[in-house]
This record gives C-alpha cells, sequence and structure tokens, in this order.
C-alpha cells in the first residue's frame, strides 16, 4: 500500500468509527442524531 493512501485511511477510519460508534450508541434508544452529546444522568449536554 502507497504512504499517501496510508495517511489518507486514517483520518477517514477515524471518522467512520466515531460515526458507527455514535450510531451504535444512539439507536437503540431511539436518541435523534442530530443533537448533541447529553449526561444520562443530569441531560445536560456535553
Amino acid at each position: 500500500m502507497d504512504t499517501a493512501a496510508v495517511i489518507a485511511a486514517v483520518p477517514v477510519g477515524l471518522l467512520v468509527g466515531g460515526l458507527v460508534t455514535m450510531l451504535v450508541d444512539r439507536v437503540p434508544d431511539a436518541t435523534p442524531l442530530a443533537w448533541r452529546s447529553r449526561c444520562p444522568a443530569c441531560e445536560a449536554p456535553l
């Protein structure tokens, strides 16, 4: 694999991983995807 491809793949992988983590956390609870993260105890925005 070419060095430029590896350098480009790292940020793309981080973005996709973050999106998948958000979906796994929010979809089962039916939490809207557009809202900012909130504290589960007091609902204060993070």
